[in-house]
């Protein structure tokens, strides 16, 4: 059975190596708040998360090419 610092270490409660614990929780927590502010509507709440991925995809070939950057101190 593996213990709490080893479920910690693989990453498998959300506190792992990767460090985006408040990260995923502020998003859960303010998906749930837009939630609440559009009356609890599923489709109105999945429908707005949809549209802010598709404006992320769409911007993002704004974006400028960083691959062989290195980065500023």
């Amino acid at each position: 059975m593996p213990s709490h610092k080893d479920e910690q270490r693989i990453g498998i409660i959300g506190h792992g190596p990767d460090g985006h614990c408040a990260a995923r929780s502020g998003v859960a927590y303010n998906v749930g708040s837009s939630s609440a502010a559009m009356g609890g509507s599923y489709p109105k709440v999945g429908g707005s998360c949809g549209l802010i991925y598709l404006l992320g995809l769409i911007v993002i070939w704004w974006a400028p090419d960083t691959t062989n950057q290195k980065l500023k101190e």
